[in-house]
C-alpha cells in the first residue's frame, strides 16, 4: 500500500504528455458521466465510482513508476 500512495507515484502520472492526457481524459470522462447520470443514479454510487477511479489512478501511477525505474536502470555489464 505504501508503494501506491507516495508522491513519486503521483509524479509518475504526469511525467510525460501522453500520461497527462490519459489522466485528464479519465477525469474529464468521469466528470461528464457523473454530470449526465447524476439525475438517474444515487449520489453514493457516483462517489463510489470516483473512489474506484482514484484507486485505479494510484495503481497506474505506481506501475508507471516501476516502469520508469526499470528503464533508468543501467544495463548489466559483461564483466563478471
Amino acid at each position: 500500500m505504501r508503494r501506491y500512495v507516495n508522491r513519486h507515484a503521483w509524479r509518475a502520472l504526469s511525467a510525460t504528455t501522453p500520461r497527462r492526457l490519459t489522466v485528464c481524459g479519465a477525469l474529464v470522462a468521469y466528470a461528464l458521466a457523473a454530470w449526465w447520470a447524476g439525475p438517474f443514479i444515487p449520489e453514493w454510487l457516483i462517489a463510489l465510482v470516483g473512489v474506484l477511479l482514484l484507486a485505479i489512478l494510484l495503481y497506474l501511477g505506481a506501475a508507471w513508476l516501476d516502469r520508469d525505474t526499470l528503464d533508468r536502470r543501467e544495463p548489466p555489464s559483461g564483466d563478471d
